[in-house]
């Protein structure tokens, strides 16, 4: 787990370290990907908040290791005595006097099995820690990425939309002026404006979700608007940089199984759940102290007047809890209870991060397939539409033949982009699971 938080934090690192100088210099280098996720490393809340908790939890070991180490205090008395003394039937005799101690003490645990065990907890739970600040940088991949790859897929339908708009108004004009001549029909014209209509409707979605996706992406990052666009123009093509092929689904597993920080930090949460029940066991057991203490008063009393004492003594101190009303009863079945959710937990998380990665699997399989049989249904449909051009064209077809083969067309193409997009993100869901998605 610390081999993959190194290689992530120092790819990160490097890129951000390149942004800095890019900014530096006035932006005169393209933005990329990997510069992006820097960035946001930087803005993201979330990510902000996992590394705010990594830092909480290591404090807290310094907290139990402080707790076994020596502890020196002094304590300081001023006291005004009012004495009464009565003998017999005599008078009483009424004494008023200062007195004053001051102490210097030293204690140092020789035998603390509760502090050892609460240490080795806060040492589990920072490691659960650490998981998930990795798990969260996973996470930041994948937003960042669903984010750019929606920008780009919204900006690709809109420019294929825009070209089949500016077509079905050429055919719209064509049929209207066919009509005019007394060579038309109203049907083709009918099914031109209602093609229109409908398109008009995709290109306002389309629209919306770049302006959507962007809004993400300037959250996500914080980078300004001509920073975002540079970046969506020059990564405009994310699956270029996918793997020719992909390792075998065992070896997915073996990996997942192994890196996954989600099973990481449930796995690290059973050993520091186990800590918390030894902590409890232990809070029953006799603890010994080694105990160094100075002494000094000044008083006055009955006897004598002005004394001062200073006492030195240095031994051992043996505590054995006895009982704390059933507390300590009530602390053992917690810590029983608690281990026995986090080990459900881990099994559970064990399956879920396993059937996630064959689900991964499976898409980058399905995605692949798609991705070839939509080049060739392009291709068909082309040809397609070039066949019902030419037999317009003779008078042989119909406009709303060309406008069927072109509706066609367009629908492949919309779910080329879909598809594309989709299989990039599959590989970094799937790479994401085993702590290797990045941007590198």
């Amino acid at each position: 787990m610390r081999t993959a938080h190194a290689f992530f934090l120092a790819c990160a690192l490097a890129s951000w370290h390149g942004l800095s100088a890019v900014q530096a210099s006035g932006l005169t280098a393209t933005p990329t990907l990997a510069q992006a996720l820097a960035s946001a490393m930087q803005h993201d809340t979330t990510y902000q908040a996992a590394i705010h908790r990594a830092t909480a939890k290591s404090e807290q070991i310094e907290i139990s290791a402080g707790r076994l180490r020596p502890t020196v205090g002094i304590s300081s008395t001023r006291l005004q005595v009012d004495q009464q003394l009565r003998n017999g039937t005599a008078s009483p005799l009424f004494q008023n006097y200062p007195s004053q101690s001051d102490a210097l003490v030293l204690r140092q645990g020789l035998y603390q099995p509760q502090l050892l065990a609460e240490r080795k907890q806060a040492q589990f739970n920072q490691e659960s820690a650490q998981a998930q600040l990795l798990a969260a940088q996973q996470g930041l991949v994948l937003r960042l990425a669903n984010a750019f790859a929606s920008a780009i897929s919204s900006d690709r339908k809109s420019a294929l939309l825009t070209g089949q708009m500016q077509v079905l108004k050429q055919q719209l004009a064509a049929a209207e002026k066919a009509m005019a001549q007394g060579t038309g029909i109203a049907a083709e014209r009918d099914e031109v404006l209602a093609q229109i209509a409908l398109l008009a409707v995709e290109q306002t979605k389309s629209s919306q979700g770049a302006a959507l996706a962007r809004t993400e992406l300037a959250y996500i990052t914080g980078w300004p608007a001509a920073e975002l666009e540079a970046l969506l123009q020059s990564q405009a093509d994310p699956g270029r940089r996918l793997p020719a092929s992909t390792e075998p689904l065992p070896v997915w597993l073996e990996k997942v199984d192994s890196q996954s920080q989600s099973l990481q930090d449930a796995l690290m949460q059973v050993q520091a759940q186990s800590a918390g029940g030894e902590a409890a066991i232990a809070a029953r057991m006799p603890t010994l102290d080694l105990l160094a203490q100075i002494n000094k008063s000044r008083g006055e009393n009955s006897f004598f007047i002005s004394s001062r004492v200073e006492t030195r003594s240095l031994g051992v101190q043996l505590n054995i809890p006895i009982t704390q009303g059933g507390a300590e009863l009530a602390r053992q079945k917690l810590a029983v209870a608690q281990l026995r959710e986090a080990q459900a937990n881990a099994d559970q998380v064990r399956s879920s991060v396993a059937l996630n990665a064959r689900k991964a699997y499976f898409a980058i399989e399905e995605f692949q397939s798609r991705q070839q049989a939509l080049v060739q249904a392009q291709a068909a449909a082309r040809h397609t539409l070039q066949v019902q051009q030419r037999g317009y064209a003779s008078g042989l077809k119909t406009l709303l033949d060309v406008t069927q083969a072109q509706q066609r067309l367009l629908e492949l193409q919309l779910e080329s982009q879909d598809v594309d997009a989709s299989l990039w993100l599959a590989h970094l869901q799937l790479r994401a699971l085993a702590t290797e998605a990045g941007f590198q």
